[in-house]
């Protein structure tokens, strides 16, 4: 529980990032990059979040 809670809390400082970073980085490498970093950790919240929601309605 305590990692699904600090990966969402990274993603979401990450996608803080980004969104200041986005307007001057539309073109180039850089901004492909972070886009697909984005998708990763994007995912991998995603699939924690679901670990966890499955967890907890076995639990209950």
């Amino acid at each position: 529980m305590e990692i699904s809670v600090q990966f969402f809390l990274r993603f979401l400082r990450l996608q803080k990032e980004h969104t200041m970073l986005g307007p001057k980085m539309i073109f180039g490498l850089t901004f492909k990059k972070n886009i697909l970093m984005l998708n990763l950790v994007e995912g991998l919240v995603a699939e924690v979040l679901l670990k966890v929601a499955q967890t907890h309605l076995q639990a209950t």
